[in-house]
């Protein structure tokens, strides 16, 4: 594993730490944990004893869960990854027999990835939460206009209930409760279409969402 050097955001001197970029749960469990409340890049600076978050690139996989995500630090990672994931790098190909029926994701934010691994975690299809966020945005910006919100995010609340988290400008402007009812009758609804529309996709984001929500209502 090779190490990288950056400045510690502490104290500035030069610090040393040794990134995970692969993470298989099967051979280190404990690292399921570690993965979701960030201790797994926590590194210590030598100088002045603090720890850090480190961000860098990684790829993830849950064999337990038929769950593999790449999280991608910056644009040359994700372009890297997008082919990586589609079979389009022919020299980084991935064991598609061995993965079989295996959800493969591709992220671009911490945030992204804890959402995809609270979705993984409930039980829930990403694919569908996403067109329920899109159905939410859309509620919202009708009963509420004088409201701008720029993203809507999958929760879990202090009670242990999901909702939706609406944003703007980084702060919180309205939230929805999550109802498992309208989950599973959407599930029910699109069953048929989901692997259609998402095949060879790995970006399940708000942006495919829409797009995935206009190729359902035009048909």
């Amino acid at each position: 594993m090779s190490l990288l050097e950056t400045a510690c955001p502490h104290c500035g001197k030069s610090m040393v730490f040794s990134p995970i970029d692969y993470i298989n749960t099967e051979e280190r469990p404990e690292m399921i944990q570690k993965v979701r409340d960030g201790e797994a890049f926590v590194s210590i600076c030598g100088h002045c004893g603090k720890k850090s978050r480190m961000d860098y690139s990684f790829l993830y996989y849950q064999p337990s869960a038929l769950f593999l995500v790449y999280y991608a630090a910056d644009q040359e990672d994700y372009e890297k990854a997008w082919k990586m994931l589609t079979g389009q790098d022919r020299g980084r190909r991935l064991d598609e027999e061995k993965l079989r029926g295996v959800k493969k994701r591709l992220v671009t934010s911490r945030e992204a990835l804890r959402e995809k691994l609270m979705i993984l975690d409930s039980g829930f299809d990403d694919r569908v939460i996403e067109l329920m966020k899109g159905l939410a945005f859309m509620s919202l910006r009708r009963h509420s206009p004088e409201l701008h919100p720029e993203r809507v995010l999958f929760d879990m609340g202090a009670d242990g209930n999901h909702y939706f988290r609406f944003e703007e400008k980084g702060k919180v402007i309205a939230a929805y409760a999550f109802e498992a009812p309208m989950y599973r009758e959407i599930e029910t609804g699109v069953k048929d279409m989901l692997e259609t529309l998402s095949r060879n996709q790995p970006v399940i984001n708000a942006e495919w969402g829409a797009k995935a929500l206009r190729t359902i209502h035009q048909s």
